[in-house]
């Protein structure tokens, strides 16, 4: 099973909003959503869906925005 299927929405909900916080912050620093798109190399569009929570960067675009992922070994019940 995927590691995805053994989290709970609600740490879910935590990863997408540090992600939104992140993006938001890129934003603000570059002063538009499109200059912090073309500063990271991907389009407008692909920000604004990581900024909604529509999707998550992989791992190239996580370093440039200096997150990245962490997967948890977790104990079955």
């Amino acid at each position: 099973m995927a590691n995805r299927e053994h989290r709970s929405q609600r740490e879910l909900d935590i990863d997408r909003k540090m992600i939104a916080d992140t993006v938001e912050q890129v934003i603000s620093v570059e002063g538009s959503l499109r200059a912090a798109a073309r500063n990271l190399g991907i389009a407008p569009s692909t920000l604004c869906d990581l900024r909604m929570g529509r999707r998550e960067p992989g791992p190239c675009l996580a370093e440039r925005l200096g997150i990245r992922k962490v997967s948890q070994w977790i104990r079955r019940r």
